[in-house]
């Protein structure tokens, strides 16, 4: 069967108020679970609201929300469309000397109007947001404007307005050890080395091998089975953050995630799903895999003893909280 890939996206949740020593925040996935109770039908939980969303409009809806039996997390589906947008379809029947392409209203049989809408799932739990990322689903901004519209509607009209940072992680230790182990190490020098570090030493006399050479770069790969060592990847970090001539340390971890040239590394994860048949994205593993997600982040690293998240879903000391991009 064919195999897909989603990226589950790890954000924290925070409430811009003019008054932070004051204010008490009650945690997003109490607040759904509010929701769920304060309302009756799914256009209480759209925004805009049905009769104020314009043709044009980027609109979403928070639908079936559910709280894990042991209570450690709330789960809720995202719905993202464009209000009125409609959809260019094709024929795929590449023989003829041009496409056939039809722009055409989706209507049911009943001649009732549709919207093309992108589905994703989220779990809230403490400070912590995990969100299934979906190409036309928005972003995470378009999310956070919602939640914050929706639960001021019918939760708390005074709840400060909710922001989602990107999450990141000094102990870079921990960080490989939970993203499964390093698969590869790119690093590159530009200039010449005035230091005597391994890694810039070494690439430098790789760079002089071929003149007029202005950029050079090698890459360690750990290939299919096991993973680079940890320790030796730290150093070329360590030096990187002190040696002018390297210009970049990357590292690729196993399970997909990437620590960049400026030692700047975003919680996710990269699942592989297995599609049926019918070509629909299997939701239920999407929904097992941010459970065990959630999961994962509260189990203390074996070697550092250090989690991303608390028992309480709250984030642990050496998390780094980032604006988004998106």
């Amino acid at each position: 069967m064919k195999k897909i890939w989603r990226t589950l996206l790890c954000k924290a949740v925070i409430f811009r108020t003019r008054n932070p020593a004051t204010f008490v925040a009650t945690p997003l996935d109490r607040l759904l679970v509010q929701l769920r109770t304060a309302t009756r039908i799914a256009g209480e939980r759209h925004w805009p609201r049905p009769t104020e969303a314009q043709d044009g409009d980027h609109c979403l809806y928070i639908d079936r929300i559910r709280t894990r039996q042991r209570g450690d997390g709330t789960m809720f589906t995202v719905g993202s469309y464009t209000k009125g947008l409609v959809p260019e379809q094709m024929l795929p029947d590449f023989n003829r000397p041009e496409v056939d392409v039809l722009t055409e209203q989706i209507t049911d049989a009943q001649g009732r109007r549709r919207e093309v809408v992108q589905t994703y799932r989220c779990v809230a739990y403490g400070g912590s947001l995990l969100i299934e990322s979906v190409k036309g689903g928005g972003g995470a901004a378009l999310l956070a404007t919602g939640l914050t519209s929706i639960l001021q509607q019918h939760v708390d009209q005074r709840l400060p307005r909710i922001e989602l940072l990107d999450v990141a992680s000094q102990d870079l230790a921990s960080v490989i050890a939970h993203g499964g182990g390093l698969k590869q190490m790119f690093a590159q020098i530009v200039g010449r080395s005035r230091r005597r570090g391994i890694f810039s030493r070494t690439m430098s006399v790789a760079k002089r091998l071929v003149p007029k050479t202005a950029r050079a770069t090698i890459v360690w790969d750990a290939g299919e089975d096991g993973g680079l060592d940890a320790d030796a990847a730290l150093r070329a970090v360590r030096e990187w953050r002190h040696e002018s001539a390297l210009d970049a340390v990357v590292l690729k971890l196993r399970d997909g995630q990437t620590i960049d040239r400026a030692g700047r590394y975003h919680e996710r994860r990269s699942i592989e799903l297995t599609l049926p048949d019918s070509g629909r994205v299997p939701v239920a593993q999407v929904e097992d895999a941010l459970w065990n997600y959630i999961d994962e982040l509260r189990i203390p690293n074996r070697q550092t003893g250090w989690r991303m998240l608390n028992n309480d879903g709250t984030f642990a000391a050496g998390v780094i909280l980032r604006p988004g991009d998106g």
